[in-house]
């Protein structure tokens, strides 16, 4: 175990479990509600966590919820990891893990995170940044927010491409009026690349080729947006 502060102020920490199942996306977060299937892997963590059976719920918690961007399962791992619960203690781990559950501000996750950082030595400190990014690469919001937006991009793809099949149906004599589909799957677009840029502004740890990277497929997608408006 890396030497804290104070073993009392970690036991603090770790007992800093008082998030409730489920809360797992947040109310401004543009990203997709939990389905059925989802809140019922998210039962099943926590069942298997409170029958102590923490290896097999941290496998739940890590594989299946965090890279659908459950928070509440990301700072679950971070907990495991932090208490030893079935695994070895590790409070570098846990801070990474903390951080990215922190990542929409819930001001519970934060406190955590941030107390957690505060009893670090710089060296500490640096290993938790290190790992918070490639954590965030593979299961942050922004990461989270990209795989939505290409999604509907797909959609939006689908309706150009089908163009000629719909005219050869009006020529036909089908007028029938088409859905909301693409118009939602634009508005979706436009919200999300909205709050994703605004992320980006904001995270520190997101630079150099990443960052243009990242500001590059946004832009490509809100133009992709607009010529969608252009021809409607």
């Amino acid at each position: 175990m890396y030497e804290m502060k104070s073993s009392l102020q970690l036991i603090f920490i770790c007992l800093l479990l008082t998030v409730p199942v489920g809360d797992a996306f947040g109310d401004v977060f543009p990203g997709e509600g939990p389905s059925r299937g989802m809140i019922k892997i998210q039962e099943k963590a926590q069942k298997l966590f409170e029958e102590e059976k923490y290896e097999r719920a941290l496998l739940i918690y890590k594989n299946d919820l965090a890279p659908f961007g459950d928070k509440y399962a990301q700072y679950m791992v971070g907990y495991i990891y932090l208490a030893g619960k079935g695994v070895p203690q590790d409070a570098i781990t846990a801070s990474a893990w903390y951080r990215l559950s922190a990542e929409r501000d819930n001001s519970q996750f934060r406190r955590v995170s941030d107390k957690l950082l505060a009893l670090m030595n710089d060296e500490q400190r640096s290993r938790s940044d290190m790992m918070f990014v490639e954590l965030r690469r593979d299961f942050g919001d922004i990461e989270l927010l990209s795989r939505l937006i290409r999604a509907d991009l797909r959609v939006l793809a689908d309706r150009f491409g089908s163009t000629a099949i719909r005219q050869n149906e009006f020529e036909r004599g089908n007028f029938k009026t088409p859905s909301g589909r693409f118009e939602d799957a634009a508005e979706r677009i436009e919200m999300r690349v909205d709050f994703a840029t605004s992320m980006i502004d904001a995270d520190e740890t997101i630079i150099g080729d990443e960052r243009e990277e990242l500001i590059d497929f946004l832009r490509s997608a809100r133009l992709q947006v607009d010529n969608f408006y252009a021809v409607n």
